[in-house]
């Protein structure tokens, strides 16, 4: 799943996600509910997805698959945003680099995944909490801050702003070495504000085993994403 979504996002830097067709579409006409019966996709990122589908959803009860169906339509929707499009040379604002990151980034699909087994997959009552959704939020920022650092220099050739790096470096008005600076520095924080919220919840449910389980995983998304950046071709052209 996370190589079809590298593999989309190379696609969208190069071709900008066109408006008539592509990812920018929606996928939800192609994954249906019942995980069976798949739309024709006419596109081969979605038609990859939808080859996945019906293995993806299988074990996923009912109100998982909403929600996983829910983050993927907003990930394919925040490329035809006005915002993911432009190439003017200059970085959003702060808060908005923050909304379209955190779609854009595609984590939330990927940890849904997390509860495809049945030994982790959690209440609707506790997946939707506010603990939850705090510590999901900030694995999110952790992953793809790294992403937004590592890939810098690949990011700056294509003319993409969209990253905290940029977004830093222009609304501070410094170099870019301090921008990457402060950028680490608010990534190590993040990454402190994640442990915190993970103990938290753990003595606030009393250590359910499900959630226990759920949060390893959270934790080896985030550890697996940095080594993988760490050794991925992808990013041998480091910007310092």
């Amino acid at each position: 799943m996370a190589c079809l979504l590298f593999v989309a996002d190379d696609e969208f830097d190069e071709n900008r996600a066109p408006k008539a067709g592509g990812i920018d579409r929606g996928i939800l006409q192609f994954l249906p509910l019942s995980g069976k019966d798949c739309a024709e996709a006419t596109t081969g990122v979605t038609r990859a997805l939808v080859n996945l589908w019906p293995e993806l959803s299988e074990p996923m009860p009912l109100p998982l698959r909403i929600h996983f169906r829910a983050h993927v339509e907003n990930y394919a929707r925040s490329y035809a945003s006005d915002l993911a499009r432009a190439r003017t040379g200059s970085a959003p604002s702060f808060d908005g680099y923050l909304a379209l990151r955190r779609s854009s980034g595609a984590v939330d699909s990927c940890l849904d995944l997390i509860e495809r087994q049945p030994s982790v997959y959690l209440p609707h009552a506790i997946a939707g909490s506010p603990q939850i959704l705090v510590l999901r939020e900030a694995a999110n920022d952790v992953i793809y801050w790294t992403n937004d650092v590592i890939s810098l220099s690949k990011e700056i050739k294509h003319g993409e702003m969209n990253n905290l790096v940029a977004v830093i470096r222009q609304s501070v008005g410094m170099s870019w070495e301090a921008a990457l600076q402060v950028a680490t520095e608010m990534n190590s924080a993040r990454i402190r504000d994640f442990d915190r919220q993970q103990r938290e919840i753990l003595r606030h449910f009393n250590e359910l085993p499900e959630l226990s389980e759920f949060i390893s995983g959270v934790q080896a998304w985030i550890s697996g994403s940095l080594n993988w950046h760490r050794n991925s071709p992808r990013y041998t052209d480091i910007f310092l």
